[in-house]
């Protein structure tokens, strides 16, 4: 018998910067970074029944359902830590380009957490989400809350921040995505960031004074990508031309950002950037506020 059935945004984020201070003895590596939703979204599906069975659908289909997609290790990981008796079919509606540096796979499992408990209604206290998330991945915590947060240790220490103004930009993607892992292992091991990065990062985008965004965004995994994968620099340069002031790396890539001064530039822009068909160009504002209201259901 089916008992609920709900949909849920499950946002991208860009990141403001990423900073890596060395590698950790897990393995991971320790960064900086600045975190910031944006309004382009997935979208789950959730329909609860009483059988305990978990299902995942997707779009496209060509989507992993099984325990390799991080919406499924998300379901079964509350189902089991909470001994929930009901089950629940998802389906996604798939919208960020993947492994793209956007955290669309996170946001998923996060969303798939946060809608659980909602669903199965097993008001699970906020720090059990949080062990549950970290344990999905590093930026998985992050999009519990958001919208904006300063992340340290391997990205799941948060310090939540005062949303900035609203941005308008422009994602560019290559078409084609890469490993978080490969990326990290390009790094040359030497830091372009200090301590202050950060904080001029954040006093930037408070003013709104996209000149300095541009100038202090740095993104340690950048130069190694880029390196690999010359086209990071194609895009960081066709941005520009269209207008974008500040354009960045996003996370280990390969997507690049563009942040525009103007709104009204933001539609030329990817007009123009249409001309490159083997590219995805992405429209997108920042959000001040998290998706999220189940989370306080």
């Amino acid at each position: 018998m089916e008992v609920f059935a709900g949909r849920f945004a499950s946002p991208a984020k860009i990141n403001f910067g990423l900073r890596i201070l060395g590698k950790r003895p897990d393995g991971y590596h320790a960064i900086e970074t600045i975190l910031q939703m944006i309004d382009l979204c997935d979208w789950l599906s959730f329909r609860a029944n009483d059988v305990g069975s978990i299902a995942l659908t997707c779009s496209p289909p060509t989507l992993p359902t099984d325990e390799r997609n991080l919406i499924m290790r998300a379901a079964k990981s509350l189902q089991q830590a909470r001994h929930a008796s009901q089950g629940i079919a998802i389906t996604l509606e798939k919208r960020i380009p993947i492994a793209a540096g956007l955290g669309g796979g996170s946001s998923n499992a996060a969303t798939a957490l946060l809608a659980l408990n909602h669903v199965w209604g097993l008001n699970c206290p906020t720090p059990v989400l949080h062990h549950l998330a970290a344990q999905l991945g590093s930026d998985v915590p992050f999009f519990l809350n958001g919208p904006t947060a300063l992340a340290a240790g391997r990205g799941d220490v948060l310090s939540p921040i005062s949303s900035p103004p609203p941005l308008t930009g422009v994602l560019v993607n290559p078409g084609f995505g890469i490993s978080a892992g490969w990326a990290y292992g390009q790094f040359s091991g030497r830091s372009l960031a200090t301590d202050e990065t950060m904080a001029i990062i954040l006093r930037a985008l408070q003013d709104q004074d996209l000149t300095l965004l541009g100038d202090a965004t740095v993104n340690d995994l950048d130069p190694g990508v880029a390196a690999a994968y010359p086209v990071i620099r194609e895009m960081q340069a066709a941005l520009r031309a269209v207008g974008a002031v500040a354009t960045f790396l996003s996370g280990s890539g390969p997507t690049v950002c563009g942040v525009f001064s103007h709104a009204a530039r933001v539609r030329q822009a990817v007009d123009r950037l249409a001309r490159r068909p083997e590219w995805i160009t992405i429209p997108f504002g920042t959000l001040s506020k998290s998706p999220h209201t189940e989370r306080r259901g």
